[in-house]
C-alpha cells in the first residue's frame, strides 16, 4: 500500500475510534431527537464514502468491503451491489450500524438474525426491515430497548390489537402502549395494567378509566402526579388524595379538590411523606 493510503487508513481509524467509543459517539449515531426518521447524521455518511474511496483505491474486493462495513456500516451503501446480497457482510454492517440495513438487499431484510443485530444496534432501523419480520413480536420488543417508541408506528395491526403482546411492550417502554388499538385502550384490565407500572400513563386514558376509583388508585400510588388527570370527582375523593399525597407529598395537594386541601389527614400526610 502506498504511503499516502495508509496514512488516509490511520486518519480514519483513528476517526472511527472516536465514533466508536469516544464522547461524540451520540452525535455520530443517533437519530436528531425531533426527526427520529433521521437514520444518521451527515458526518457517519461522510465517514463511510471516505473509508469506500479509501479502500476502493487498493482493489475492493470481498475481505477489504468486510472490513469497511465493521469499520462503518453505512459504507454498505457505496459497496458493489453484490455485496449488499451478501449475508456475512450485511451483518457485520448492521451490528456497526443498526441503520445500514436500509442498504442491504430486499431478500435480507426479512433475515430475522440480521435485522434483529440491526435492532439491537439501533431500534429505528425497525422501520427499514421486510413487512414480514415487522409482525414478529420477539423483533419489536428488541427494538424498543433503545427507548423509541415511535418504532410502533409501522407496527401491524394485528400486534396493535394483541391486549397481552401490547402490556409486554408496555412493561418494555411504558408510553408505547398508546400505540394499541382504541379497543385495547379502552380495556379498564389493560389500562390498569398499564398504570401499576407507569402512573402518569393515566392522561391517555378515557374519561369514564379517569373515573374508574380502582385505575386512579393504582395510578396515584406509582405516581401522585397522576391526581391531575382524575375526574373532579376522584379528586374530592380523599382515599384518592390521601394515596396521592403519600407517593408525592404536597405537590399532590394542588390537585386536590379545595374541600380537601386544608383536611388535617392530608396535610400531616404531606409533612411526614
Amino acid at each position: 500500500m502506498k504511503m499516502k493510503q495508509r496514512i488516509v487508513l490511520i486518519l480514519l481509524l483513528s476517526s472511527s475510534f472516536v465514533a466508536c467509543g469516544g464522547t461524540e459517539s451520540k452525535k455520530i449515531t443517533e437519530p436528531n431527537k425531533t426527526t427520529p426518521q433521521a437514520a444518521v447524521t451527515d458526518n457517519s455518511v461522510d465517514t463511510a464514502k471516505i473509508i469506500a474511496n479509501t479502500f476502493s483505491m487498493t482493489g475492493g474486493n470481498r475481505d477489504r468491503s468486510l472490513k469497511m462495513v465493521k469499520m462503518s456500516g453505512n459504507a454498505l451503501e457505496i459497496l458493489d451491489p453484490k455485496y449488499r446480497n451478501d449475508r456475512e457482510i450485511v451483518l457485520a454492517a448492521v451490528t456497526q450500524m443498526g441503520s445500514a440495513l436500509r442498504f442491504a438487499d430486499d431478500a435480507l431484510k426479512s433475515d430475522k438474525e440480521i435485522v434483529m443485530a440491526a435492532v439491537k444496534n439501533q431500534g429505528y432501523a425497525f422501520k427499514y426491515a421486510d413487512e414480514s419480520i415487522r409482525k414478529d413480536k420477539e423483533v419489536v420488543l428488541v427494538s424498543l430497548k433503545s427507548n423509541e417508541p415511535y418504532n410502533l408506528r409501522d407496527l401491524d395491526i394485528s400486534l396493535r390489537s394483541d391486549k397481552s403482546f401490547m402490556l409486554a411492550v408496555a412493561k418494555q417502554n411504558p408510553r408505547a402502549f398508546s400505540i394499541a388499538t382504541k379497543e385495547v385502550l379502552a380495556d379498564d384490565e389493560f389500562f390498569l395494567a398499564v398504570v401499576e407500572n407507569d402512573g402518569t400513563a393515566i392522561d391517555k386514558a378515557t374519561e369514564k378509566q379517569k373515573n374508574n376509583k380502582n385505575i386512579i388508585l393504582t395510578a396515584v400510588r406509582q405516581n401522585g402526579v397522576a391526581l391531575a388527570h382524575a375526574s373532579i370527582e376522584l379528586r374530592k375523593d380523599k382515599d384518592v388524595v390521601l394515596a396521592a399525597v403519600k407517593q408525592v407529598g404536597s405537590l399532590a395537594i394542588i390537585f386536590a379538590d379545595v374541600s380537601l386541601q386544608n383536611d388535617k389527614d392530608i396535610l400531616d400526610a404531606a409533612k411526614n411523606r
